[in-house]
């Protein structure tokens, strides 16, 4: 009984594999052009890339990049944890501004603008781990902002950076309580 499951694991894995090579090559085949195309994680991590090369050009120190800290628990009892792509200090202002940056890199704008991917929920998510994060290190009362960078990079290799400093704020977010709200 485990040998037929695990065959058909390894049957299953087979032919997504194979699945997936028939859907490039087919793709391949119907361009006239090379395959340029990269995974969304590769295209993740090219896009990290040039957005820290952008901000060290402008000013800013990266303190962290990927930081990833527990921010509650679901209703099942599992642990959540958020994630900030980079964490930089702005040096072109005076104090210093802490930046909680999230980068959004895309091929394409056809359907929607890469900040656009920056919903609500992922606001969210970066506020309380940038909570996380400023509680760590004791930084409670320093100046700090969430900022977006859009990446649009071009099949021919062309790209487009965007920094939208201030994109949102966690003022949204905050808990309201019935006793400030004036009457």
């Amino acid at each position: 009984m485990i040998s037929s499951r695990f065959n058909s694991a390894l049957f299953f894995q087979n032919y997504t594999f194979r699945q997936t090579i028939w859907n490039m090559f087919t793709l391949f085949r119907r361009s006239n052009r090379k395959l340029i195309a990269k995974s969304h994680l590769e295209l993740g991590r090219l896009g990290e890339a040039m957005a820290i090369d952008f901000l060290k050009k402008n000013q800013y120190r990266i303190i962290a990049v990927n930081y990833t800290a527990p921010i509650g628990h679901s209703l099942s009892g599992r642990q959540i944890s958020g994630e900030i792509d980079i964490i930089a200090l702005d040096e072109s202002s005076e104090p210093f501004i802490l930046t909680f940056i999230e980068v959004k890199a895309r091929s394409s704008d056809k359907i929607a603008t890469p900040q656009a991917a920056v919903d609500r929920r992922k606001q969210r998510q970066i506020i309380r781990t940038s909570k996380v994060f400023r509680r760590t290190l004791g930084l409670k009362n320093a100046p700090f902002r969430f900022d977006v960078i859009s990446i649009m990079i071009s099949h021919d290799g062309e790209s487009r950076i965007e920094l939208l400093r201030d994109y949102f704020s966690d003022l949204d977010f905050r808990k309201v309580r019935w006793l400030d709200i004036p009457c």
